[in-house]
């Protein structure tokens, strides 16, 4: 077993094994269902592909949803707004803690403000916390305001979805108090 182990690590960056090295030590997955199929095969060749873990290994995940208002009334990309987040993250988790967290951002909406950050259910309060604690990004001064969190993407962008639909409503109230506020 020691020798797969070392035989993994030797190949961890080659694109290809020889099969014969891997059959002396383990079981692989293949691409193929059939190695007689495969036309590498006779070359020795073969691609190894990722195995899925089973879900109760899996690092369960939850999402973040969350509204950021900036001085300004700027829109962000949401490559500032990741970099923001990361930053963020990193500095209140360190190298570790941020490795843990398996942050990332599925959605953002500029318009609106609204965006849904990806983590792990164990670091879920930490990047809450981190979030809360960003306070600027490309020198404009924002303020991120953690909404809410779920389990489930489709949950959160249904979240999101309704927000939109409530700031639409407030905004076309205020926009319809200004038109009147005007004609008087």
């Amino acid at each position: 077993m020691a020798h797969f182990y070392l035989l993994l690590n030797h190949y961890m960056f080659a694109p290809t094994i020889n099969l014969k090295q891997i059959r002396a030590c383990s079981p692989v997955v293949m691409t193929s269902a059939s190695h007689a199929e495969d036309p590498r095969s006779e070359s020795g060749q073969a691609h190894i592909t990722k195995m899925k873990l089973p879900p109760g290994i899996r690092e369960r995940k939850r999402y973040v949803i969350f509204k950021l208002v900036s001085e300004k009334d700027r829109q962000f990309s949401k490559e500032e707004i990741l970099r923001g987040c990361l930053y963020a993250i990193h500095s209140f988790l360190g190298d570790k803690g941020m490795s843990d967290a398996n942050v990332y951002l599925i959605d953002w909406n500029e318009n609106f403000g609204l965006g849904i950050l990806k983590t792990t259910h164990k670091t879920k309060d930490d990047a809450v916390v981190a979030l809360s604690l960003l306070s600027a990004i490309s020198e404009t001064k924002i303020s991120v305001i953690p909404l809410n969190t779920t389990g489930s993407i489709k949950k959160a962008k249904e979240i999101i979805r309704s927000l939109k639909s409530v700031e639409k409503a407030i905004r076309n109230k205020t926009e319809d108090k200004n038109k009147t506020e005007d004609k008087i």
